[in-house]
């Protein structure tokens, strides 16, 4: 895993975007599964390049919050931005995860998964690419963190048959409703930039990076475990 750390949050956007920019050019004869995380790594869309896009892309979220509203789920915020719109005239495909009318949420885990599995089959040697937030608390996706309950976090989210998983997370998130990927999904990922920024999260970071530590606690010490990781931070080594 490569780190790079650099001078402000503005920077780091800049940075992400512009690997993220790198990795669409190389790939632009090949089909491309892009699935995007919600919260403040939807700020590198801003400076993501639409010449890349083409009906070779496909476009989706890496986890979803099971609600209707539209600043919640995270496909919807997805919708809202201009990098949607230009990417929808440029042809791109989307697997959209906003909430239907009366879908439960087993329903939306179900049609998730089917999803990404119709796009592996149609698409054999299509390559996976993922922009990737971690929260303070160590979430990554939205797999929270169960130090409390370890075999219950295994459970969960390495459950090896299955590419999409739903729970609810209780009080551990603001939106405790999920439809998220499984860990064994994003190992087998082929190439990830992780957007990590913001001070309060520098406990998140020295987890991620400590050598010792578990995935039960931080869920985000997957990247470790990923195949081609390139983690961005604002966050500096302290003087």
């Amino acid at each position: 895993m490569e780190v790079r750390k650099v001078q402000s949050r503005e920077a780091a956007v800049e940075d992400a975007a512009g690997l993220l920019n790198f990795e669409l050019e190389q790939y632009q004869n090949r089909p491309v599964l892009l699935l995007l995380s919600g919260g403040s790594s939807l700020a590198i869309l801003e400076k993501t390049s639409h010449e890349y896009f083409g009906p070779h892309v496909t476009v989706g979220a890496l986890d979803e919050r099971y609600s209707q509203k539209e600043k919640e789920n995270n496909f919807a915020q997805i919708a809202a931005t201009y990098f949607f719109r230009e990417a929808t005239q440029r042809g791109a495909a989307f697997i959209d995860t906003r909430v239907r009318e009366g879908e439960t949420q087993e329903a939306l885990v179900l049609r998730f998964e089917r999803e990404l599995r119709v796009w592996r089959e149609r698409n054999p040697n299509g390559i996976i690419l993922a922009t990737i937030g971690i929260g303070r608390d160590g979430h990554t996706a939205g797999i929270m963190p169960y130090p409390e309950d370890p075999e219950k976090f295994r459970r969960l989210f390495e459950q090896k048959e299955r590419w999409v998983v739903g729970y609810n997370a209780g009080e551990k998130n603001l939106y405790p409703e999920r439809a998220t990927v499984t860990l064994p999904f994003l190992r087998a990922i082929a190439r990830s930039l992780v957007f990590l920024v913001g001070e309060e999260k520098r406990g998140a970071l020295e987890r991620v990076l400590a050598e010792d530590g578990e995935l039960a606690a931080t869920p985000g010490r997957v990247v470790r475990d990923m195949a081609d990781v390139t983690l961005v931070t604002d966050i500096r080594d302290r003087a």
